[in-house]
């Protein structure tokens, strides 16, 4: 039952079709996140930073793929929100389905986990950040063990809300009362107040206008929180491959030439996945990222708009109010059984329950947001 790494130009045809036929037997949603394309987008320019992993029967069929790419994985160790470290590992993360597998059993992949990890030993990790909960794959991760790994859970039955566009944007809008959407356009009105300006939606599809708009971008997605917790930020450049090939479209608020707010979705097969919300936080009580995603589906409806719209992981108010299917999720990381990554996922274990152990006594005395406010200032 060998298990064999192959390039992506060069994957056998029989596991090309393999790959094609599991996709089918998706729901039409998750197409564009479980395809070929989908994983060139997130796996870069590079070809070496990828590779398609492949285990067969006894007979020579193929029973399991697991598309993989080159990532930095940050395991940040944070107390109350001050960061104390971060540690940069290398990880092997699945793409393009996460794991597509036919009758596989849990020793058939462990082997190929377990292979993988021998022929790559720079990689800590098996990254799996999209396991359908209660799925035949979560079962199967259960072999972590016999693959000569232990299983760090990320997170665990998290929602990932997708929404199905109506056919028209007057269906679209009738789905919110009138109320909540006057709540919206009311922020909305607020926040042209403070600016002392209209705002105005800019889409950013050719990479020309990428370029024209670099600076507004890169300079407001520093204020996510992947860049402020993790360290992650956005360069135009590392999108080129996307916008080339026409999957990725871009939405920025602006007023006075001031960026306010941004979203990044690639886009394929009908479907718009969520990349990247940023917003400018000094008008955070405006939910200037809300106001933004109203616009922008405003703006879809008249502009090449998708069937789909999905979401990703994340339990946000906005993805609550608009989404109308739900699915539960799991993100895994199947790690390699070493003395040094034992000893570093057991000090991120400690430091969370410190951290939640802490802000419960806090928030029991009333005392959470003053102590948190003082620690961000040290």
């Amino acid at each position: 039952m060998p298990t064999e790494l192959h390039s992506l130009e060069n994957l056998p045809e029989e596991a090309q079709s393999f790959w094609d036929e599991a996709i089918q037997r998706q729901d039409k949603i998750s197409a564009f996140a479980s395809g070929r394309s989908w994983f060139t987008l997130m796996s870069g320019e590079n070809p070496d930073a990828r590779v398609v992993v492949t285990h067969s029967d006894d007979a020579g069929t193929c029973r399991v793929l697991i598309p993989l790419m080159d990532r930095t994985w940050t395991l940040a160790l944070s107390l109350l929100g001050k960061v104390l470290s971060r540690q940069e590992l290398k990880v092997l993360k699945a793409g393009g389905g996460d794991l597509v597998e036919n009758s596989a059993d849990p020793g058939g992949l462990a082997d190929a986990i377990r292979e993988t990890l021998q022929r790559k030993p720079e990689a800590a990790a098996l990254w799996f950040e999209h396991v359908a909960d209660e799925s035949r794959f979560e079962k199967l991760v259960s072999c972590a063990r016999d693959a000569g790994c232990f299983r760090h859970i990320l997170f665990r039955r998290l929602p990932h809300y997708r929404f199905i566009l109506p056919a028209t944007w007057d269906e679209c809008r009738a789905l919110r009362s009138s109320k909540s959407l006057g709540r919206i356009r009311s922020k909305e009105n607020a926040l042209a107040r403070e600016l002392d300006a209209p705002l105005e939606l800019v889409e950013l599809r050719r990479y020309d206008e990428w370029l024209t708009h670099r600076d507004r971008v890169e300079s407001i997605v520093e204020q996510s929180w992947q860049a402020q917790l993790l360290g992650q930020g956005f360069k135009v450049e590392h999108v080129r491959g996307s916008a080339e090939a026409g999957h990725l479209r871009g939405f920025l608020l602006v007023a006075k030439g001031q960026p306010v707010a941004f979203t990044l979705y690639y886009a394929g097969e009908e479907t718009m996945i969520s990349g990247v919300l940023a917003y400018d936080r000094r008008y955070g009580k405006h939910s200037p990222g809300t106001v933004l995603f109203l616009r922008t589906l405003e703006y879809l409806y008249a502009n090449d708009p998708p069937k789909y719209l999905d979401f990703g992981e994340g339990d946000a108010e906005y993805k609550r109010q608009w989404q109308n299917d739900e699915i539960a999720v799991n993100s895994i990381l199947l790690v390699r059984n070493s003395f040094r990554l034992r000893a570093l996922f057991l000090a991120f274990k400690c430091c969370n329950w410190i951290d939640r152990t802490t802000r419960s006594l806090l928030l029991s005395c009333g005392l959470d947001r003053v102590l948190v406010r003082r620690l961000k200032r040290d």
